[in-house]
C-alpha cells in the first residue's frame, strides 16, 4: 500500500507540474484571418451590392475594395449599420476612367448583411465591388498603414510598404483596363480576380518591409495595399506560485517550502451561486483552513451546468458559440 500510495503521489505531482508547463508554455495558434467573400457588378447605375452568404460575427473586420468609372466618389454602407472609412484611393488608374479604392468596417455587428457602394454620379461600363470578412484583427484601431500606386506598363508595382507590428493582414486590390489580372505572387491569397478587378491578401507573419507586384495584360493600372494589426497584446499571466520539489514527489511554494493542499471542488459553483453565496462560500472555506478550490470557468451539462454554458446571473461564456477568441467581457463577473 505504501509503494502504491507513492507511486499515486508522484502522478500527481507529475500531473500538477503537466498543468503548470501546459498553463505557462503553450503556444495559441495562430487565429484564421479570412472567413468568407462576395462580390457585385453593374455595367450601369448608381449603386452596386454584395450580401454575405453567412451571417457576420461580431468583432470581425470587413474590407470592401470598389471599382468604378464614374467622375464623383464612392460611399460605402450596410445592412446592419456598420461605418466604413476609406483606407487607400481612390487611385486613378493612369490613362483610364477607373478608380479603385478600399474601405474597412471595424468591430461589426453579429448578422446577416449586405454592403452597398453607392457612386457619385451613374458609372459608364463598370462598378464592382469585392467584400471579405476577416477575424482575429484589432478592433479599436485596425488600420496599419497603406499605399497606392498606377501605372501603364507590364508589371503592377504597390511600392514598398513597412508594417509596425509582426502578423498583419494585408490586404491587395487593384485593377487593370484588361479582362483579368495574373495572379499574385506565392504567398497571397487571390480572392478575386474577374471583370479587370483583382482583390487578396496576405498572413505577414513578421514585420517590416513589403512590396506587391503583380503582372497584368492590360496598357494602364491602378493598385492599393492596405496593412491591417493584429490584437494588441493581451496582459502577462501572473507567474505560478507553486513547483515541483527536487525529488519530484511534492508541490513547492515560490519559497520552495513543501505546499500541502487542502482543497475543495465546488465545480459548478459559477453556475449555482450568485457573487454574495460565493464570497460567504469562499470565506467560509478559509476560515476552515482550506487554501485551494477547484472551480469550473466553463460549466456545461456534463458538470452540472447549463447547455450554453452561462452562470448563475445567465452570463455567457463567448460572444459567438464556439469561438474561444471571443469571450464575453462579463463573463468574469460570475466567478
Amino acid at each position: 500500500m505504501r509503494r502504491a500510495g507513492h507511486r499515486v503521489g508522484r502522478a500527481l505531482v507529475a500531473l500538477a507540474a503537466a498543468v503548470a508547463v501546459a498553463a505557462t508554455a503553450a503556444a495559441t495558434p495562430p487565429p484564421k484571418l479570412f472567413l468568407q467573400r462576395r462580390f457585385g457588378r453593374i455595367a450601369t447605375g448608381s449603386s452596386v451590392s454584395a450580401a454575405f452568404k453567412r451571417a457576420n460575427e461580431a468583432g470581425d473586420l470587413i474590407v470592401a475594395h470598389v471599382v468604378w468609372d464614374g467622375a464623383g466618389p464612392v460611399t460605402i454602407a450596410d445592412s446592419r449599420g456598420n461605418t466604413y472609412v476609406s483606407a487607400a484611393g481612390p487611385t486613378q488608374v493612369a490613362g483610364d476612367p477607373s478608380s479603385s479604392q478600399v474601405f474597412y468596417a471595424r468591430d461589426v455587428g453579429a448578422g446577416t448583411n449586405t454592403v452597398t457602394a453607392t457612386f457619385a454620379t451613374s458609372v459608364a461600363t463598370r462598378g464592382v465591388l469585392f467584400v471579405g470578412e476577416y477575424a482575429g484583427l484589432d478592433t479599436a484601431a485596425p488600420l496599419d498603414t497603406a499605399v497606392s500606386a498606377s501605372g501603364s506598363g507590364p508589371t503592377m508595382d504597390s511600392g514598398p510598404l513597412a508594417t509596425s507590428t509582426a502578423g498583419e493582414m494585408l490586404f491587395a486590390g487593384g485593377f487593370v483596363n484588361a479582362k483579368s489580372a495574373r495572379k499574385f505572387p506565392k504567398g497571397f491569397h487571390a480572392r478575386f480576380r474577374r471583370y479587370g478587378t483583382l482583390s487578396g491578401d496576405l498572413a505577414a507573419a513578421t514585420a517590416g518591409a513589403y512590396d506587391l507586384t503583380a503582372q497584368q495584360k492590360g496598357t494602364a493600372w491602378a493598385l492599393n495595399l492596405v496593412a491591417f494589426k493584429p490584437p494588441g497584446p493581451t496582459p502577462p499571466v501572473p507567474g505560478l506560485l507553486l513547483g515541483v520539489s527536487p525529488s519530484g514527489r511534492y508541490l513547492v511554494d515560490q519559497h520552495g517550502a513543501p505546499f500541502l493542499i487542502q482543497g475543495d471542488s465546488p465545480q459548478a459553483l459559477i453556475v449555482n451561486l450568485s457573487e454574495a453565496e460565493a464570497d460567504a462560500f469562499f470565506a467560509d472555506r478559509q476560515a476552515a483552513g482550506f487554501d485551494l478550490v477547484w472551480v469550473n470557468l466553463l460549466c456545461a451539462t456534463y458538470t452540472g451546468g447549463r447547455a450554453d454554458g452561462s452562470t448563475y446571473d445567465g452570463i455567457v461564456p463567448f460572444t459567438t458559440a464556439r469561438r474561444p477568441t471571443r469571450p464575453t467581457s462579463r463573463a468574469s463577473t460570475g466567478c
